[in-house]
């Protein structure tokens, strides 16, 4: 997971915050990254369960819970 720049997702369990009305093209990148980070680092500790546990473990929301 740190190898991939993904265990900040894991570890601190964050929101992405929504964007303000008119945001910078600095806050919609900052946002996305977030976002994309988060789900990236779900499907990776996917990939690394047997299909048993995948099954308990996809109905959760975030991947501190796993």
């Amino acid at each position: 997971m740190e190898a991939l720049d993904l265990w900040e997702a894991t570890e601190e369990d964050y929101e992405a915050p929504l964007l303000p009305y008119n945001p910078t093209m600095a806050q919609i990148k900052s946002h996305n990254k977030r976002k994309t980070r988060k789900s990236k680092a779900k499907a990776s500790q996917y990939y690394g369960v047997s299909t048993t546990t995948f099954m308990r473990i996809m109905s959760l929301k975030t991947t501190k819970k796993f």
